[in-house]
């Protein structure tokens, strides 16, 4: 399974963290997380996304819900080399 995560850049930099520490801190909380769950339900790639979702781009409604197909429209590229990643492994 992949992941797009899309984290609090304002309070990782505040925290001193750097696009490296904060995969590390991410990954950590990843590993916590998958440990409590199966092989086929486990996250075993993600990306850092450089912004949250928006109304404006299109990614979310009125409501705030996910609208998954623009989102897998614009971040085509990271959901590829995620998977392609898996394919290399």
């Amino acid at each position: 399974m992949t992941a797009l995560v899309v984290p609090d850049w304002d309070a990782a930099r505040k925290e001193g963290l750097d696009e490296n520490g904060l995969k590390a801190h991410v990954q950590k909380l990843v590993d916590a997380v998958n440990a409590s769950r199966g092989s086929w339900e486990a996250i075993q790639y993600f990306t850092l996304l450089p912004q949250d979702f928006s109304e404006a781009n299109g990614e979310l409604s009125l409501k705030l819900d996910v609208k998954r197909k623009v989102v897998q429209d614009h971040y085509r590229d990271q959901i590829e080399s995620m998977y392609a990643r898996k394919k290399g492994s």
